[in-house]
């Protein structure tokens, strides 16, 4: 709860409970009636085995709202701090894939910050994630990575083979160099080829109705009619 709190996401508690025998036939009946609407073909999510409901105090009382509708930042960081808590505990190893996806870069700081600090990373805990954010390399950060903790992934555009390489193959002037600007600017690689020439085709095909004549070949050749999402 502490660490719900801290993310200022406005949540006060949460509410967690089994779900009531007649909110489990209404699902049950819902999806079935969808089934013999739509076919077999359409998959229907099924229903998780308790109700987690995120509660927010307002000026008028506690309000309840089902995690489903929260906003998906709030639901990753639900989501997260219960692996990262028992791997602190444990001293374990926490492995996260795009760990910035839907989290603001002050919150992603933060929780690298909890393993990098002796103070709630007493076990020895480890985290390894994969990131864009690249302002974990600059200096408004609250955390600072050594350099022997960074690596860069670079695709070949020949073979699309992956290379990783540390931080470390390169030379740094001093310890006020600005990390997250001289990659930014290319000096590690790692960074995506933008061709700007592909972007120039691309307008002048608008100016020509080319946009709309592509827009329409797709939509015929998946059967949709014009404007469908």
């Amino acid at each position: 709860m502490a660490l719900l709190r801290f993310a200022d996401l406005g949540v006060y508690g949460l509410e967690i409970k089994e779900w009531d025998e007649a909110a489990r036939e209404d699902h049950q009946r819902i999806t079935q009636a969808l089934r013999d609407a739509l076919g077999d073909k359409v998959r229907i999510q099924q229903e998780q085995a308790r109700r987690v409901r995120v509660e927010h105090r307002t000026a008028d009382g506690v309000f309840p709202l089902d995690l489903a509708y929260e906003s998906s930042g709030t639901r990753t960081w639900i989501g997260l701090i219960g692996p990262v808590i028992t791997t602190l505990e444990t001293g374990g190893v926490l492995c996260v894939d795009e760990l910035d996806a839907r989290l603001h870069p002050y919150l992603v700081d933060a929780l690298v910050g909890m393993f990098q600090s002796p103070e709630t990373n007493r076990a020895g805990a480890q985290l390894v994630f994969s990131t864009h954010e690249a302002a974990l390399l600059g200096r408004n950060v609250r955390t600072e990575l050594f350099r022997d903790q960074v690596w860069f992934t670079e695709k070949d555009p020949h073979t699309l083979a992956t290379r990783l390489f540390p931080m470390t193959e390169f030379s740094v002037r001093d310890s006020a160099d600005n990390l997250e600007k001289r990659y930014l600017g290319g000096r590690y690689g790692a960074v995506p080829y933008l061709d700007d020439e592909l972007l120039r085709d691309m307008s002048a095909a608008f100016r020509h109705g080319g946009g709309r004549e592509a827009g329409n070949t797709a939509e015929a050749d998946e059967g949709r009619t014009p404007g469908a999402a």
